[in-house]
């Protein structure tokens, strides 16, 4: 009985060894060790030497306190399990897929307004989210209120509307509209539509849609917002960006100028992912600055494959993945998206 006891004491020991701990912050360098006194500067880098471990044994990558910026995911694959992500200190470690807007200047269209050039190429059906100061600002829409009414307008495809002038302001010039930023969001019976669009005809007061609706119109004539364009741009705090011009255009709060505003503009579609994921952990991070994908039915990736879809932190058909003490902020679109998950938990956490 003695001997038994010896060999579950040790047993005991080994179960409870601490786990093997990679270091990241903002200041280090991907050529280290990964040690606490020499940390990787990258979620990825630490990712990598996690994966370079042979025997089983819990991982622990912890962030340090500071800003992580993302231009790409870092993505958890079938092999990695056992593995915890965590920040040194809860929600100081900031992840982030935004980047800093520089370079302001009075809009010569408008001098209400402030614009800067955006620091990376626009992609075309995406929506992207903008703070300043660290607060999120609404991007315009019109009508901001009540939908506008709208003609319904087009054959059995339903990719044509005809639009009542009426609908629109006195004197607003729909011929300088950038049709590679609006987008329009149309309600039928049973959904709504959200669509760029592909032509617009002035003469004729017609839109071609790139994305056609998918049920008939309703006959109570809902109408219609027109969203990413100057018509919106009604009040301080709204913004838009003008794909063709590749710029953001802004108008600035009281006491906000060109030269003291303080902007982000989301970048990247996704943060974190684990695609078909034994296990890993994810505790006390912010994850902000991710955008949104307007036609997701072109856009969605398949969920068969290890192609992450576009959320701050996505799972698909993984196992034990663990969200907990975690905060999402300032996205476009979606926070956290998990498809054919299982026994996966979300808790503790702040999604807004």
């Amino acid at each position: 009985m003695k001997r038994l006891t010896v060999v579950c004491a040790a047993l005991s020991a080994s179960l409870l060894s601490p786990a093997v701990e990679f270091y990241v912050s903002p200041t280090g360098d991907d050529g280290n060790d990964g040690s606490a006194k020499k940390p990787v500067k990258t979620l990825q880098r630490a990712l990598d030497l996690t994966r370079e471990i042979e025997r089983d044994e819990q991982k622990t990558i912890v962030m340090k306190d500071g800003f992580y910026p993302f231009d790409k995911p870092v993505v958890f694959g079938k092999d990695d399990y056992d593995i915890t992500v965590r920040a040194e200190h809860s929600r100081k470690a900031v992840l982030s897929g935004a980047v800093k807007l520089s370079g302001w200047k009075t809009d010569a269209q408008d001098k209400r307004l402030l614009v800067a050039e955006l620091p990376f190429e626009p992609e075309e059906g995406v929506n992207y989210a903008l703070t300043c100061g660290g607060e999120d600002r609404p991007i315009a829409v019109y009508p901001a209120q009540n939908r506008s009414r709208m003609k319904y307008k087009g054959g059995a495809d339903r990719d044509l509307i005809a639009y009542d002038a009426s609908a629109f302001p006195k004197g607003a010039d729909l011929s300088a509209l950038d049709l590679a930023s609006v987008w329009l969001e149309l309600p039928q019976e049973w959904a709504t539509t959200v669509t760029l669009v592909k032509d617009h005809d002035p003469a004729a007061r017609t839109f071609a849609l790139k994305t056609p609706v998918t049920y008939p119109f309703s006959k109570f004539n809902q109408g219609f917002r027109m969203y990413n364009c100057r018509l919106g741009m009604t009040g301080p705090g709204s913004w838009m960006y003008e794909a063709t011009a590749k710029r953001v255009v802004y108008w600035p709060l009281k006491g906000e100028t060109a030269k003291t505003i303080d902007c982000r503009i989301a970048r990247t579609g996704v943060l974190l992912a684990a695609a078909h994921s034994p296990g890993v952990t994810f505790r006390g991070l912010v994850l902000e600055g991710c955008t949104k994908v307007l036609d997701k039915k072109s856009k969605r990736a398949n969920p068969y494959t290890d192609a992450p879809d576009l959320a701050a932190l996505f799972s698909s058909w993984s196992c034990n993945v663990v969200v907990d003490d975690c905060e999402v902020r300032h996205c476009a679109g979606t926070g956290i998206w998990e498809t054919k998950p299982t026994r996966c938990v979300v808790k503790n956490s702040h999604v807004h």
